[in-house]
């Protein structure tokens, strides 16, 4: 052995000698265990309010587990919901434009049957002029009924009374009587009670 470890094992045995007060000489099992006694007795013990403090925590963490839980419940009902949304937006607009597309249909098929009737027309004036009037009288009379299967009517005329909520006066002259049509320039339409054009007419006016 060296010097330098001579050294240290008389420091060693110093320290830790018989002689040392803080050495504990453990020579049997129940030296070991009144040792475990000392150290258990001597170890500071946690009171209740520490417990009901950690208690506490405890439960706010697990109160907060819980609602993390249910905000991302949440999230994910949202997303359904916007997805949901966006395809009823979406077939709402598909059944707006079918149906828009259905209702010109009508209107074009019916716009067709009236072509026909002027085609009639104009054919049997070209051999018989005389017919000519009489063929597109018919004609007109047949596209207002057809106009009214859509709800359009023709708002009243010649020699009606005037009415400034269906009827636009252009000019005002002498006549037998008041606010009476005497003649019109364009016709006026109502769509289902709605206003959609006002007849354009000259309306007469009693002169002192």
């Amino acid at each position: 052995m060296t010097d330098a470890e001579n050294k240290i094992e008389e420091k060693l045995e110093d320290g830790v000698g018989a002689n040392n007060p803080n050495t504990v000489n453990i020579d049997s099992p129940n030296d070991l265990e009144n040792v475990e006694e000392t150290s258990s007795s001597a170890a500071p013990e946690m009171d209740e309010a520490a417990f009901a403090k950690l208690d506490e925590m405890m439960k706010r963490l697990n109160r907060v587990d819980d609602l993390e839980r249910e905000v991302s419940e949440w999230k994910t009902r949202y997303v359904r919901l916007q997805e949901d949304f966006e395809n009823y937006r979406r077939r709402t607009a598909e059944d707006a434009k079918e149906a828009k597309i259905a209702g010109a249909a009508d209107a074009i098929e019916t716009l067709l049957g009236t072509y026909d009737d002027i085609a009639r027309a104009t054919d049997a004036g070209v051999k018989d002029p005389a017919t000519l009037i009489p063929g597109l009288q018919s004609v007109r009379e047949n596209f207002l009924k057809n106009l009214e299967k859509y709800g359009a009517i023709m708002v009243s005329g010649k020699d009606s009374v005037f009415d400034p909520n269906v009827h636009e006066a252009l000019q005002v002259v002498p006549g037998a009587q008041d606010d009476i049509i005497l003649e019109v320039f364009q016709a006026g339409f109502t769509l289902n009670g709605k206003l959609i054009r006002p007849a354009r007419v000259i309306v007469s006016k009693q002169m002192n």
